[in-house]
């Protein structure tokens, strides 16, 4: 029998309330909630307007800063726009809010302000990899709202035809490089297969970890979606990056070592060939349970399936990877903690480098500092260069920075982040994916380059491009 007292009513912790300001809704004062987002509460009928205000307020922010939100509209144009597609939740939300904000149709109003004009939509196509093929339900999803589409294999990365499609130097052989040395030497000899489907294979499997490959697929993707819009001669890309996807992408660029870029993640424009394509995520701000109550409200249909994850095809035997461990503890503060996912991104767009960039990463077309190789050469042992058995007894010599190499490399174009992708180690390898196992014909330590890495030219190949065009001394 126990001697303590039994615990008083003012003893006991109060309940916390599950609404932070009743159960009215925070907006109209009247009518019961229905909904609650981040601590506040919507009813049914103010929710819809708050989340279109919210996509137009963010689309606005970015494609015009200086437009003012209501009264006398821009005397500009608005842009071409176009939409990528990943066939998951985010993307048919962002279809049904363009077609309802800005088409006669679903607005219902001919004087609304226009912020786009033309829309097109593009979709990437990775089915070649063993994953399902989207590309005939995303159509029928943009013949719904009279949008074109257009699709983009995810092969078509390293098609010489697809370059000469989208623009790019025809002129330009197929790139490979040595994956056996850190400074990624480029190979010479062109001999080998050339097919786009079997360069991307050996693209992936040369990697050397799992976590290599989901991120590099996200650099593949953004690139074709980049390139395809300059085909199309637009100017604006829209993509349907929800809240917590964003926080993911910014705490897996960081843990890759892309920190120097990390506002790019938010919104950035690119310089492809000669255009300059600016990139907008609309949806930045919306969380899973708003992305969920606009499709269940409008019933909508998801081509991918309501979870929205990608196949399985390309996950590693054994093992998650960063990706995977980081994509689990945002979804897990999303659901518990909401208001710390978007803290991330809000934390994120303060960050700004403390120098300006010293160049352009030719992979993935990205702000790079200056001396990342050699940073990374102080700070990583990519290799041992004599045997340590061989003399136990003798004193180690003190560490030195690796002599940054004179010959024609790729390591010196690259940022921190690619390099750390493709030159990384200890890890199991990308060729314990099971689709990734065949090599193709290529060697392990060969990896073949997409379309759009270019090859500085030396003096002498400078002087046989444009021989025929100098006149000979007399």
């Amino acid at each position: 029998m126990s001697c303590d007292a039994p615990p008083s009513k003012e003893d006991l912790m109060p309940r916390k309330s599950r609404y932070d300001r009743g159960q009215t809704c925070i907006k109209c004062k009247s009518r019961r909630g229905n909904l609650v987002i981040k601590h506040a509460v919507y009813c049914s009928s103010c929710l819809p307007a708050m989340l279109v205000r919210k996509f137009r307020r963010a689309l606005s922010s970015s494609l015009d800063p200086a437009a003012p939100s209501r009264g006398t509209p821009s005397r500009i144009l608005p842009p071409d726009v176009v939409l990528g597609l990943s066939g998951g939740p985010s993307s048919s939300v962002l279809l049904d809010l363009v077609w309802k904000c800005f088409s006669v149709e679903g607005s219902g109003r001919k004087d609304e302000r226009r912020q786009v004009g033309k829309v097109r939509a593009v979709h990437v196509d990775w089915s070649s990899l063993g994953g399902r093929c989207l590309v005939e339900p995303l159509k029928e999803l943009c013949e719904r709202y009279g949008i074109e589409l257009e699709v983009v294999k995810g092969e078509d990365a390293f098609d010489p035809a697809w370059r000469t499609a989208v623009g790019l130097d025809n002129s330009i052989t197929e790139i490979r490089v040595d994956m056996s040395s850190g400074r990624l030497p480029f190979l010479s000899s062109q001999a080998g297969p050339s097919d786009p489907l079997t360069n991307l294979r050996a693209h992936l499997r040369s990697l050397p970890t799992p976590t290599s490959v989901p991120a590099t697929m996200h650099t593949l993707t953004r690139l074709l979606l980049l390139h395809t819009t300059t085909k199309v001669r637009c100017s604006v890309l829209v993509i349907g990056t929800s809240l917590p996807r964003l926080s993911i992408h910014l705490l897996e660029t960081v843990a890759y070592g892309g920190g120097f870029a990390l506002g790019t993640e938010r919104e950035e424009i690119v310089s492809v060939g000669n255009a300059d394509i600016k990139l907008v995520r609309p949806l930045r701000d919306w969380s899973l349970k708003e992305l969920g109550w606009w499709l269940y409200s409008r019933q909508l249909s998801v081509p991918r399936g309501l979870d929205g994850k990608p196949t399985q095809e390309l996950a590693p035997a054994g093992g998650k990877t960063i990706g995977k461990l980081t994509e689990d503890f945002v979804l897990g503060l999303e659901r518990d903690y909401p208001s710390t996912v978007s803290t991330i991104s809000k934390t994120a767009a303060k960050v700004v480098p403390s120098e300006a960039a010293a160049y352009r990463c030719v992979y993935c077309l990205r702000p790079a500092q200056r001396d990342a190789s050699r940073w990374k050469a102080g700070t990583a042992i990519l290799s041992l260069s004599t045997p340590i058995a061989s003399s136990l007894s003798a004193p180690l010599p003190p560490p030195k920075t690796a002599p940054l190499l004179t010959e024609d490399n790729l390591a010196e174009r690259l940022c921190y982040s690619c390099h750390t992708h493709f030159t990384a180690r200890g890890g199991t390898g990308a060729g314990k994916i099971r689709v990734l196992e065949e090599s193709g014909g290529f060697p392990e330590t060969t990896m073949p380059l997409p379309v759009w890495v270019q090859r500085k030219l030396g003096e002498e190949q400078m002087k046989e491009r444009i021989g025929e065009f100098l006149l000979e001394d007399e």
